[in-house]
């Protein structure tokens, strides 16, 4: 391998390792975070090419596009260099083929350098001042858990709540088991959302994108003469994500007013900056402003977030500093943060 074509493999390396630190890396740290498509690049646009996702993937698309550019500059770079050597030889004859094998590989080596120093960014919090999305889980134990019970024991009939709480900042004293409804759907939701409050079980949290859609639509299905009866909360998002920062007031709003035709309700009583991650979407004035007003017209009672990302704790503390929120849902424990 003559200096050119070393200079090219290592320079187009170097430009993948660097490119895919700074701009895949802080691409794929956003992305778990289940953001709605208008928080990336045309992002409502992508989203059209693929009218079955259930969840935003222009993120994706955006990743595997850069990867793949960075793919492409190295291939190219790498066979033209490998092709200047190869002139003296040949003359000027220039083969199609000649330097495509050494351009391929690359090729690929750029491609996977992006995506994995992409991945240590990601993953490991390097460069976010943060454990990265690996350290959320990392001290876990990893267990297998029955989500369905394999047996109905008989000693099960019968039981309910035995205690409720002060929930947050609110009035409201809440059941010490709720109802997370993020998988539930169709008739199926409707009853397990009956059953549960049967029981007593007064808190239901659901969301515009659990179930895309679904969820509300059953919960708002069990809740009908009995809605005086439960604390719902909802999200400030879309059924495919979580609204960004920057977000018009009235899309806020808009998103509310859905979540509440959905639900068939005239109001919720708590709706949730949803797996927030940032200060600047916590803290994003025009939510605050939609938060206020539809708050005054009666639509929705009290203000919360929620945040299981990497970058809780700063979320959390800002969230208390500010005064401005009436209840913290937090992924907690006692390993993390």
């Amino acid at each position: 391998m003559t200096s050119s074509v070393r200079r090219a493999w290592v320079t187009s390396l170097v430009l993948a390792l660097v490119a895919g630190f700074w701009v895949l890396g802080a691409l794929l740290y956003r992305i778990p975070v289940g953001l709605d498509a208008s928080a990336f690049p045309a992002g409502e646009f992508l989203q059209g090419l693929f009218p079955g996702a259930e969840h935003a993937i222009a993120g994706a698309v955006w990743l595997v596009f850069a990867a793949l550019v960075l793919a492409a500059i190295a291939f190219f770079w790498v066979r033209a260099a490998t092709r200047r050597r190869r002139a003296p030889v040949d003359g000027e004859r220039r083969d199609f083929l000649t330097g495509t094998g050494a351009g391929l590989a690359a090729g690929f080596a750029a491609f996977v350098a992006s995506l994995g120093s992409a991945s240590l960014r990601a993953l490991f919090g390097w460069g976010e001042g943060n454990a990265g999305w690996a350290g959320v889980n990392a001290n876990i134990p990893e267990r297998q858990v029955a989500f369905t019970h394999p047996e109905w024991r008989s000693d099960w009939r019968g039981s309910r709540i035995q205690s409720y709480r002060r929930f947050g900042r609110t009035d409201w004293h809440i059941s010490d088991i709720v109802l997370g409804a993020s998988a539930i759907r169709g008739e199926r939701g409707e009853q397990i959302t009956r059953a549960a409050m049967d029981r007593g079980v007064n808190y239901i949290d659901t969301a515009p994108d659990y179930s895309a859609e679904g969820s509300e639509h059953a919960v708002g299905r069990a809740i009908r003469g009995r809605r005086d009866q439960v604390f719902i909360a909802t999200k400030f998002c879309t059924p495919i994500g979580h609204l960004p920062a920057g977000t018009a007031v009235a899309d806020y709003e808009r998103a509310l007013e859905e979540s509440l035709r959905r639900l068939d309700t005239d109001y919720v009583d708590l709706v949730h900056v949803h797996s927030c991650d940032s200060v600047e979407r916590l803290m994003d004035e025009n939510l605050h402003e939609a938060f206020e007003r539809s708050k005054a017209a009666g639509k929705v009672r009290f203000l919360g977030f929620s945040s299981h990302t990497p970058n809780l704790l700063e979320v959390a503390d800002t969230s208390i500093d500010s005064g401005r929120f009436d209840v913290m849902m937090l992924a907690y424990h006692h390993g993390l943060w």
